[in-house]
């Protein structure tokens, strides 16, 4: 039963000493509960992070082992390869309105080679060298923004991830990042 108490008093007969010891113990259950959940998320969530990190860390000890572009290239898809699909990736490099290949990764053929220039313009890594940030394709059989998906996807490549390079602050050219299969 529960009892109306205002300003002036309670208004019928005071709870037991039990009933009211039963209620905070019920409600305790119930937060003790949502805070266990909530504990379960937190640590989730902070072991995702640990592992990210992790692997940002063995990514950057990639990139600054060798010299060798195309070295680093292929050590650096070996690393992201225990996390997600990679079928084909590419370094390119920023000189004026072209963007030139300077490494490649390919499980099957790749529709570029070490040393094409291809225009700058309308490719996913100008967009990613003007945000700063990586532009993500999840399927480009649902279409294409840039008229590099398109060559993309006729090589079978059907998500791919321009992640902008930079290097002392300012943009120099991008990391390509494909897979065979959609959102991966």
């Amino acid at each position: 039963m529960r009892y109306n108490w205002v300003a002036g008093g309670p208004q019928g007969p005071p709870p037991q000493p039990m009933e009211v010891a039963t209620g905070a113990s019920d409600e305790f259950e119930a937060s003790s509960e949502d805070g266990r959940a909530s504990d379960r998320l937190l640590h989730e969530l902070l072991k995702k992070h640990e592992r990210e990190l992790a692997l940002l860390n063995e990514l950057t000890r990639v990139i600054t082992s060798s010299l060798n572009v195309q070295d680093v290239c292929g050590a650096f898809v070996g690393k992201l390869r225990k996390v997600m699909k990679v079928d084909w990736a590419a370094i390119v490099v920023a000189e004026n309105t072209e963007l030139v290949f300077e490494a490649l990764f390919a499980e099957g053929s790749s529709p570029w080679q070490k040393g094409d220039k291809i225009a700058i313009k309308g490719t996913g890594t100008e967009l990613a060298l003007k945000r700063r940030k990586a532009v993500y394709e999840a399927d480009l059989a649902c279409g294409c923004k840039f008229w590099t998906d398109e060559t993309l996807l006729k090589n079978g490549i059907r998500s791919v991830v321009y992640a902008p390079l930079i290097a002392k602050e300012e943009p120099i050219g991008g990391f390509w990042i494909g897979s065979t299969e959609p959102e991966s």
